[in-house]
């Protein structure tokens, strides 16, 4: 889940009490148009620049999930994160796969076609924004249709992030896969949770993950985008960066946002620059 951005230590303090169980904040996504309940959110394609006639391996894809339709907990901004996060991707050269406000099933779908487009080869890049947890070892994405006063209904129903990595991991030309996830990793059930930080030995070769947040915690929301989105969209557009130190200077920027508060974090099995 993500909270409105603070000016100062209470109203902070505030703000995470109010989102512990009720309002754990979360994002929004699209669909492909053919999938179910396609009035609600239709796929929106943005050619890569650089796919057309491109090298297997020099393919750049990227599934853009933004949900924040929530009927209990809604969240303005995931939806104009990605948006403007798609926008971005584009002028890199990506084609974007860009959905708002998925069902479970909707999500369940598009990761699959996410999968059958990326098995061609080259760079597969995940990008969700809405409500997050994290429940022991479980990072869990939610869809829309989860309700969060049901704790058994978040479990069964979040897209658990083992299935995007699964989904990215086949080898394939080029390998290289990216995942940011701007959510929440805090536990609503009250229960022991799972606060360490995965390591790179535990991801699929190739793999990169950045989360807006630390395990545990929470990540706050600004006017238009989600904190860790806006700095990131300001990084993504200085040329000739390696995209991990795009990514530690965005987590360096939300921790001082945030006076440490938020502390984003990276866990990566990259053997190359990208």
């Amino acid at each position: 889940m993500r909270i409105s951005k603070v000016k100062g230590l209470a109203v902070w303090r505030k703000l995470l009490i109010v989102c512990v169980f009720g309002a754990i904040s979360w994002k929004s996504a699209e669909i492909n148009i053919t999938a179910p309940e396609a009035d609600r959110s239709i796929e929106r394609v943005i050619p890569g620049t650089n796919n057309s006639g491109a090298r297997p391996e020099d393919r750049r894809i990227a599934l853009v999930i933004g949900n924040g339709d929530y009927r209990d907990d809604p969240l303005s901004n995931p939806v104009n994160d990605v948006r403007a996060i798609s926008k971005t991707l584009g002028l890199l050269g990506f084609e974007v796969m860009r959905y708002e406000n998925l069902s479970r099933q909707q999500m369940t779908d598009v990761i699959l076609e996410f999968n059958k487009r990326l098995r061609a080869g080259g760079v597969g890049l995940f990008y969700f924004a809405g409500h997050g947890l994290r429940v022991a070892d479980r990072t869990l994405l939610v869809p829309v249709d989860a309700e969060s006063h049901s704790p058994a209904r978040l479990l069964t129903h979040g897209i658990d992030l083992r299935t995007v990595l699964e989904s990215m991991s086949e080898p394939r030309p080029g390998k290289l896969s990216l995942i940011v996830l701007d959510t929440c990793l805090n536990n609503p059930f009250g229960t022991a949770s799972d606060t360490g930080t995965a390591g790179s030995a535990n991801l699929p070769a190739q793999t990169l993950i950045a989360y807006a947040t630390a395990p545990g915690a929470f990540a706050a929301d600004g006017a238009r985008h989600g904190l860790y989105t806006a700095e990131l969209l300001k990084a993504m557009v200085s040329p000739g960066q390696d995209v991990a130190e795009v990514l530690q200077r965005v987590a360096s920027a939300v921790r001082q946002a945030t006076d440490q508060r938020q502390a984003p974090w990276l866990s990566s099995s990259l053997s190359r620059k990208f």
